[in-house]
């Protein structure tokens, strides 16, 4: 006699489908910010639910162990992509003539727990010219006197105004007007000299999710500000978004900026990253040089990221 039909094959294949279905019905959702602006939060989880839907459909794939496997491969994707800063390793590209080479980094560094060393040389090791700090209040004495030893040059904004956001440079800098008053987010820019053809640096925080709202009234405001300078641009900083949302796309499409930085940056515990929110955007004319790089968090919630750009200083 036949023996009756298997249940176990039906419920391993309703896992993996199961899965699969998670992960398409997420992937729809996080295109919803495009038709209401508060549910732009979803879009965050745009690689997590890719990894699902993949995973599952390559699980479906296989003739057993469908939903092991697509659990498996989901875990081994998630782990990838957090490990991914990590990895970047290879050297800068050659820089073009006529331009010079320019390393920028952007860390949130969190410091509520007063332990200065680890992050100094977190960003000591990211070997940047230029470093925007987030959460940055200058209260932290071993902090401000570690970061001037690395940076001779630092701009922070009015931080009467709840502003977080400092440039540190090993460059001379000249202070923009006009950020810190805007209804934006906390921001504060700063013009490098005509060695690097007077490029303007943008460090930039935005307010937490779920805010999606007022996040983009922020960006609205910085990017109407913004579109009366004139110049090579790099805007960088935490965005509290990722580069999948319509907040992040609608701000460098309104200003004509490439993404530099994908990384996920946070949050950092267990060396995982998942939710790449730290941007880095640039002008027309900036090439990227090498990889982008992640460091290391040293108990803050975010990783630094890290990239080189060769600014073009003559036509």
């Amino acid at each position: 006699m036949r023996p009756p039909a298997p249940k176990r094959l039906r419920r391993d294949w309703s896992g993996a489908l199961v899965g699969l279905c998670i992960g398409l019905a997420g992937l729809a959702l996080t295109r919803l910010g495009w038709l209401r602006i508060q549910l732009d939060v979803f879009s965050a989880f745009t690689i997590q639910a890719a990894i699902l839907a993949l995973a599952s459909f390559l699980g479906l794939l296989l003739p057993r162990f469908k939903t092991l496997a697509a659990s498996v491969l989901f875990v081994l994707g998630i782990v990838a992509y957090g490990l991914w800063p990590s990895l970047q390793v290879a050297a800068d590209d050659a820089v073009p003539d006529g331009a010079k080479r320019i390393r920028i980094a952007t860390f949130n560094i969190d410091d509520e727990d007063g332990h200065a060393a680890p992050r100094l040389a977190s960003i000591e090791k990211l070997d940047a010219d230029i470093i925007v700090l987030t959460e940055y209040d200058g209260s932290d004495a071993d902090f401000a006197s570690g970061i001037a030893k690395l940076y001779p040059h630092l701009l922070a904004c009015d931080q009467s105004t709840g502003c977080d956001v400092a440039i540190a440079s090993r460059y001379p800098l000249a202070s923009q007007d006009g950020y810190s008053g805007i209804q934006g987010p906390s921001a504060v820019a700063a013009r490098l000299g005509p060695d690097y053809a007077n490029l303007l640096i943008v460090g930039v925080h935005t307010s937490h999710v779920p805010n999606t709202t007022l996040q983009f009234e922020e960006l609205s405001a910085l990017s109407k500000r913004l579109g009366t300078e004139h110049g090579p641009m790099i805007v960088t900083g935490d965005f509290n978004a990722t580069s999948q949302s319509r907040l992040v796309q609608d701000f460098g499409k309104s200003l004509d900026l490439t993404q530099a930085a994908t990384l996920p940056t946070f949050p950092a515990y267990f060396g995982l990253p998942q939710l790449a929110i730290d941007q880095m955007m640039v002008s027309s004319g900036i090439v990227k040089l090498g990889p982008q790089t992640g460091g290391s968090a040293a108990g803050s919630d975010h990783i630094p990221i890290a990239r080189s750009f060769a600014i073009p200083t003559s036509r």
